[in-house]
């Protein structure tokens, strides 16, 4: 059984004209150091959202669509956004920092149990093509049980697009195949380091769900009174 959010509410986008998807980066970014690194896409992958990338100007990258001081993109399961809203004292009844501006979910009942743990004030969810995205990617890989028992996350959006086709899309490109169990293998992989995207002042990051966290902190998005 899969639960979803309702009340979907619109995004409101910063799209610059021919900007880039971060997403889209990432993924040509890892596809270099696995061919440097001479190793596979996913250990490429979460060395690259372990260590980080951080740019001084966003300008040439289309930002993600919640664009409160406290949002933030996220891809990944309810383990990873528990961590993230934790760090910033978004997972209570009254929430310290501004919630994202929404959040899409798909999983079975025990994820959601959990999620509704977490997300104790729902923002709603994103008004973009979540569900017939996440359908492919069940059909795409060979255990969607597993995706779902960990619950399949996505915070905001990017271009009012859901970031899932294009994450199936590019692991099919650069995996070069369709076989089900390693692209299954490769999401899977993903979801459990969780990507995290955020344009802030001039800048963006693109992390790991740990790396972000760290980031937070250090840059002190976790103090106490956000709003």
């Amino acid at each position: 059984m899969s639960i979803h959010i309702h009340d979907c509410v619109d995004d409101t986008p910063i799209v610059s004209a021919g900007c880039m998807n971060p997403i889209e980066y990432l993924f040509s970014e890892a596809s270099i150091k696995a061919s440097e690194d001479s190793t596979d896409l996913l250990t490429a992958m979460t060395a690259l959202l372990s260590s980080g990338i951080v740019s001084s100007n966003h300008s040439k990258f289309c930002c993600p669509d919640c664009t409160s001081k406290y949002s933030y993109y996220y891809f990944g399961n309810v383990t990873g956004l528990t961590s993230i809203m934790t760090t910033l004292g978004q997972n209570t009844t009254n929430p310290s920092c501004a919630l994202p501006c929404c959040i899409n979910f798909q999983g079975n009942i025990s994820a959601s149990a959990s999620f509704n743990t977490t997300v104790k004030v729902n923002p709603g969810c994103c008004d973009n093509n979540f569900v017939p995205a996440v359908k492919d990617l069940l059909a795409s890989v060979h255990s969607p049980s597993a995706l779902l028992s960990a619950g399949i996350v996505e915070v905001s959006g990017i271009a009012y697009e859901t970031g899932v086709d294009i994450i199936l899309t590019l692991a099919k490109k650069y995996l070069k195949t369709n076989d089900k169990t390693i692209i299954g293998t490769f999401i899977a992989g993903l979801m459990s380091d969780g990507l995290c995207i955020k344009c802030f002042d001039c800048g963006i990051i693109i992390a790991s769900t740990t790396s972000f966290d760290s980031w937070l902190v250090a840059n002190h998005y976790n103090d106490s009174i956000c709003l």
